[in-house]
């Protein structure tokens, strides 16, 4: 949520995402399993998760590039 919050600062927004995120799991036989983390992949919120994920991933491999170091450190390159 740290991610989704520096991305969105609509508060409405932001309390359907973390209720989205949240919300318990009902299994085909009824049973309520409550989620302690992760989004599931079918859910609505998943795409929207994911693309911010991958957006902050891509910055972290962005910054380790301008460093030829970092970059090799990353990847273990030698």
């Amino acid at each position: 949520m740290k991610a989704v919050r520096k991305h969105c600062k609509v508060r409405w927004l932001l309390l359907y995402i973390e209720r989205w995120s949240v919300a318990p799991l009902q299994k085909e036989d009824g049973t309520i399993v409550a989620r302690i983390k992760g989004v599931p992949q079918s859910s609505l919120i998943s795409p929207l998760m994911s693309a911010i994920y991958l957006n902050e991933i891509n910055k972290i491999l962005e910054e380790a590039k301008e460093s030829c170091w970092g970059f090799q450190k990353l990847f273990w390159i030698h």
